[in-house]
């Protein structure tokens, strides 16, 4: 078996052309395609639109990811099914990272969460960032469902909180950016271990 590890593939996560144009060129190299985890993600706290007209934060919490998965999906599907004729059993996998913020959408409308550039504030930001998780978990059910039986796991999770830089923009992401056992907090490099 080969393993690509030496492949970088570079694309502005906010910018769908440029997603599409990445998924295109990673399935053009790789010829087997064994897992997508689809882990990018932003909290803005002012709206930045892109030059798409896209909210920057839908843009990469959520189109990103679909574009990226629909470039890669017959890829990881062809993959599933080499593993299957050669009696592998692990499955072909996509995991998209969701996030507990999710929670605080109460409530979700497709067709507006999709196209809403309007400002926001700080405080109106989390509802936002919660509704573009909501969303991604949303779309991980329906894959998941269009998938089964194909070979393909699809499953979504929640890393916890992290010491990313993902709040770098609050007024006290300093104090935030410090791993906490009250915030239950990790760091980039311990994070994948404490989830």
């Amino acid at each position: 078996m080969r393993y690509l590890s030496e492949c970088v593939f570079r694309a502005d996560l906010s910018l769908l052309a440029e997603v599409r144009r990445a998924g295109e060129e990673i399935a053009a190299h790789c010829p087997r395609i064994d897992v997508l985890i689809n882990n990018a993600g932003l909290h803005a706290f002012s709206q930045r639109v892109t030059s798409e007209g896209y909210a920057e934060m839908t843009a990469v919490n959520y189109l990103a990811p679909w574009v990226l998965t629909d470039a890669l999906r017959d890829r990881l599907t062809a993959s599933a099914s080499a593993s299957a004729s050669a009696s592998a059993s692990a499955p072909a996998r996509i995991v998209t990272v969701a996030s507990r913020a999710s929670l605080r959408a109460h409530t979700i409308d497709p067709a507006l969460d999709l196209t809403d550039t309007a400002d926001l504030t700080r405080v109106g930001s989390s509802p936002r960032y919660g509704r573009s998780k909501l969303m991604d978990i949303m779309f991980t059910q329906e894959l998941g469902r269009r998938l089964q039986g194909a070979g393909v796991a699809v499953t979504c999770c929640c890393p916890g909180f992290n010491a990313t830089g993902l709040g770098r923009e609050l007024p006290l992401a300093g104090a935030l950016e410090r791993p906490s056992p009250r915030w239950a907090s990790a760091t980039p490099s311990t994070g994948p271990t404490s989830s």
